[in-house]
């Protein structure tokens, strides 16, 4: 059935035609970003950053106490070390895990 159907063509629609026809149309081609948004380093999803060096050596479970008052602040860079800090979806995470040595695994 498949070898009998074939895409349509894709059509150049403005913004206004979009809005009043409203949902139902794909894109016919990637759309490019003009500038970085946001125009950070920044997280993809939730996780936690922790320092590796608060880890067992040997990959062991281990449980560490999360710091959730400061969820991934520069505040909380420079948080002792032992607690792994809650990392929010587009937190500015880069910079400041450089700054503690921390790993991110979300």
């Amino acid at each position: 059935m498949l070898a009998r159907v074939a895409p349509l063509p894709a059509v150049d629609v403005g913004l206004a035609q979009l809005a009043a026809e409203g949902p139902g149309r794909v894109l016919g081609a990637d759309v490019h970003a003009v500038a970085l948004v946001p125009p950070f380093d920044a997280a993809a999803m939730d996780g936690y950053a922790v320092r590796l060096a608060d880890l067992p050596a040997d990959g062991s479970p281990v449980t560490l106490p999360v710091d959730v008052r400061s969820t991934g602040t520069m505040a909380s860079a420079h948080a002792g070390t032992g607690a792994p800090v809650m990392i929010r979806t587009a937190t500015p995470t880069v910079l400041w895990a450089r700054f503690r040595g921390l790993s991110a695994r979300g």
